[in-house]
């Protein structure tokens, strides 16, 4: 049974070459695969250039950007092809700092049940899953409003209280770090590549359900992820409010089977929370 490394890289060779070099470190990873999705620098090149004396380590180009989903999928069908479904998959973000003995938990965790979904650790000072609330409270809640003026309200009733558990339960992981076998993620179809950038977790955490999976974060375990300074330096906060507006009216009418009469509300608040924003803009003279 192999543990392969799965990392999507985007713009940011610097940081991908580094992880990889301490993922190596550890001596755990049987097979290292590194997916550019079609950087519009030469990350493609960098990479393959450092890591070609490698045999168990491999860089693919994505034809296109086509988001972490697509990227990840287009990782994902390499590995089908040339691996076995029970060999562990362990799919991460180049800024998360991982350490052997997690990794070494997550893979007993995933061996002792084959029934098991997606796992994931405690990320130090950030939350590495949540609830999933269903639609009508979740548009509320994740208004820009409620989170502005009820911060520790929506905290609470977003993420679970803390996690110091072997094995907790939860609904939601965070698609920054997390493993399952190679046929977990065949048998769910993956990631979905209509969405981009926002709810990739929420759909796979729709899809590991109806599966009749379990996902868990081991709360002894932890580990460090640095998250969001390239996005949000790259799109202004309004940009990514409507990416993500329109990955939640897809996640909601696909996946929940809201109907258009019922999404005019979540429109009417989503539509509100955009225009908050460009108020904010302007009154920052920016």
């Amino acid at each position: 049974m192999k543990k392969i490394l799965l990392v999507l890289n985007y713009n940011n060779f610097a940081q991908t070459k580094n992880f990889v070099r301490d993922a190596l470190q550890f001596c755990f990873f049987d097979y290292i695969v590194i997916v550019d999705n079609a950087s519009n620098n030469n990350s493609f090149q960098v990479l393959s250039e450092n890591f070609h004396n490698n045999d168990n380590i491999v860089v693919l180009l994505s034809p296109n950007n086509s988001g972490y989903a697509g990227g990840n999928n287009f990782g994902l069908q390499y590995l089908e092809t040339r691996f076995e479904s029970d060999d562990v998959v362990y799919i991460a973000n180049p800024d998360v700092s991982l350490n052997l003995k997690a990794l070494k938990s997550i893979n007993r965790i995933i061996l002792e049940d084959e029934h098991i979904g997606l796992v994931t650790t405690n990320i130090l000072d950030q939350k590495s899953a949540w609830k999933n609330l269903g639609y009508y409270k979740s548009i509320f809640i994740e208004s820009y409003l409620f989170r502005k003026f009820f911060f520790h309200r929506y905290l609470k009733i977003k993420y679970y209280p803390e996690l110091t558990g072997e094995k907790c339960p939860v609904d939601i992981v965070t698609g920054a770090f997390f493993a399952t076998t190679l046929s977990t993620m065949v048998e769910i179809k993956g990631f979905d590549p209509n969405t981009f950038l926002y709810m990739e977790e929420d759909i796979l955490a729709h899809r590991i359900k109806i599966s009749n999976r379990q996902s868990y974060v081991l709360g002894t375990e932890q580990v460090i992820h640095e998250g969001g300074s390239s996005t949000s330096s790259v799109l202004s906060e309004i940009k990514r409010k409507k990416i993500l507006n329109e990955s939640k009216k897809y996640y909601y009418k696909t996946y929940l089977g809201i109907k258009p009469i019922k999404l005019l509300l979540f429109n009417v608040i989503s539509s509100f929370d955009v225009s908050l924003l460009y108020l904010k803009k302007i009154l920052q003279g920016k």
